[in-house]
């Protein structure tokens, strides 16, 4: 005798496709627009990109306050991980939580 799952084992993807069927497809062109090259920046080469971040060296206010905004955007990402990697329950509320479990 086959059981009630089995009958319905190929019924309900054959319904799912007969659903899919009968949707109207939605009239979407296949060509697209041509795209402009002009819209998209040039790539620089590394030695040209070297040379650009070398150009801060002549300008120290400058290279001062990017590398004191990045230690500080660091600092701010240490101090959050540490702040994530802290035990969220404190030693109290676990036990009264194990006490609780176990009382089940």
């Amino acid at each position: 005798m086959r059981q009630p799952r089995e009958a319905y084992r190929f019924a309900y993807p054959l319904a799912a496709l007969c659903m899919t069927a009968c949707t109207l497809t939605p009239d979407v062109p296949t060509s697209s627009a041509p795209v402009d090259s002009d819209a998209w920046p040039s790539l620089l080469p590394a030695d040209e990109l070297a040379s650009l971040t070398n150009g801060l060296e002549g300008r120290p206010a400058t290279r001062d306050a990017v590398t004191s905004t990045l230690a500080a955007r660091a600092a701010a990402l240490r101090n959050r991980a540490a702040k994530l990697n802290r035990p969220v329950l404190t030693l109290e509320e676990r036990q009264r939580l194990a006490d609780a479990a176990s009382a089940r």
